[in-house]
């Protein structure tokens, strides 16, 4: 018999996969709806011929991506090295640089509140990021009188296809990103059936924006949305 629940997924295809793997059977129809691709670009020359010579005292990863464009085998880690969220740090270990710290949640408005404890005594931090991201981290930094190196390392755009079909039951639909949130909106009207789970309050205060009252996941990780999910399920 069909469930009259459906689950909708918006990360890209990769991320949608683990929360997939992490929820099993589920009772809910899950749908696989990509918002957002992804685009890495090269790192420029200059930064990384400083990253070679050892200029930076730290790095600051929010994301994989990041990771995957300016960590090089031939390049050393500078001296601290602060990860966001538990993908990006195993993104960083997996290319042989070592997380020496991490905030308490996987959230930038943590980090940038933690970050006294988390880079401390640092003069010059390389801040790779993609093109819609914040500058919370980036601002705290500059606030104490540090050199910040922001450089766009990806860039991120929409994914959608065609609207969302029809569907006779109640729908959640899952957004890791405020870009998955704009994306999604400007390729889909908001159905009344519709309820919302966010990744993080930065997340949810996109929707909000958009007059779109919505659940926050118990954490800001794949494993929280999984949560959240099966939290929705039991209701």
């Amino acid at each position: 018999m069909p469930t009259n629940r459906r689950l909708v997924l918006t990360r890209t295809a990769e991320d949608n996969a683990a929360l997939r793997r992490m929820l099993g059977g589920i009772d809910a129809t899950i749908v696989d709806y990509p918002c957002i691709r992804v685009e890495l670009l090269s790192l420029p020359e200059k930064i990384r011929r400083d990253l070679q010579g050892g200029a930076f005292d730290a790095a600051v990863f929010v994301s994989r991506h990041s990771a995957e464009v300016v960590i090089d085998a031939s390049a050393p880690a500078p001296r601290q090295v602060m990860a966001l969220g538990s993908a990006t740090e195993r993104a960083v270990r997996e290319r042989g640089w070592r997380v020496t710290s991490r905030p308490s949640r996987a959230l930038a408005e943590v980090a940038a509140r933690e970050i006294d404890a988390l880079l401390p005594g640092v003069e010059r931090v390389l801040y790779p990021r993609g093109d819609l991201g914040d500058e919370l981290i980036a601002q705290a930094l500059s606030d104490r009188g540090v050199r910040v190196e922001q450089v766009v390392v990806y860039r991120t755009a929409s994914a959608i296809e065609a609207p969302l079909p029809p569907f006779d039951g109640v729908t959640l639909t899952v957004f890791a990103s405020p870009s998955a949130v704009r994306f999604f909106f400007a390729a889909n009207a908001r159905g009344e059936s519709m309820e919302i789970l966010a990744i993080g309050p930065t997340t949810a205060r996109a929707c909000q924006e958009r007059a779109i009252a919505c659940r926050l996941a118990p954490s800001s990780t794949t494993e929280g949305l999984a949560q959240g999910i099966r939290d929705w399920l039991r209701h």
